[in-house]
Parts: C-alpha cells; structure tokens; sequence
C-alpha cells in the first residue's frame, strides 16, 4: 500500500510517501529501491510493525515521478499492485511508479 501526503518542509513541498508491506510476506528484510536513492540496494530498509506489517515513510520532493521496487532479503524483487503505473526497461525487468504531483492543494505542516 502507498499513502501520499503533501507537506512544508522549511520553504519547500514534500512529498511524504508511506510503503507498506502486509504481515503475510515472509522476509528477513525489506528494502525500498529506487531512482531517488540511485537503486542502492540497502539504503532504504522497512521496519517491521508491531502487526507484522512493513512500513517505510520517505520524504521526497513534490511534482516528479519516482520508479521503484522492494527488495526483499537482498535478492527477491516484489511488485506494488496499488503503484501509480509501471515501466518496463530496455532489459525487460520491471519497475513501479509513484507520482508526486499534487493538485492545489495546501500543504501540511511537516512534524
């Protein structure tokens, strides 16, 4: 699941990005990789929740699309069925999509 915010952050407008993964995947470790952290491989990892769930919040500037996969233990790529859109590279493998773009909205106060 993703969950989107808008917030201010000093002078400027971020976007606040949740990524959850559900307690049913089995995993060691969960790692968020992407063209904003140059697909490092661990820079990004999940916390497992109380629930068992995953969760990672990330804060990245508003307007642009940001491609995107987890990794899980390393070495298992998995999909996020509610990303924005999907892209395929020249190589064939897949990646997601999720688009900071906000109407005009107000922003929130960043905490």
């Amino acid at each position: 699941m993703i969950h989107k915010d808008l917030v201010q952050s000093g002078s400027r407008h971020v976007a606040r990005i949740t990524f959850t993964l559900p307690a049913c995947v089995w995993t060691d470790t969960v790692n968020l990789v992407g063209d904003f952290n140059n697909w490092h491989h661990s820079s990004h990892p999940f916390r497992r929740e109380r629930d068992g769930q995953w969760s990672l919040t990330i804060d990245l500037e508003a307007g642009p699309a940001y491609q995107f996969c987890y990794l899980l233990d390393g070495k298992e790529w998995t999909s996020e069925q509610q990303a924005d859109a999907f892209v395929r590279d020249s190589y064939g493998r897949s990646s997601f999509v999720v688009l900071t773009e906000f109407g005009a909205e107000a922003p929130r106060a960043a905490a």
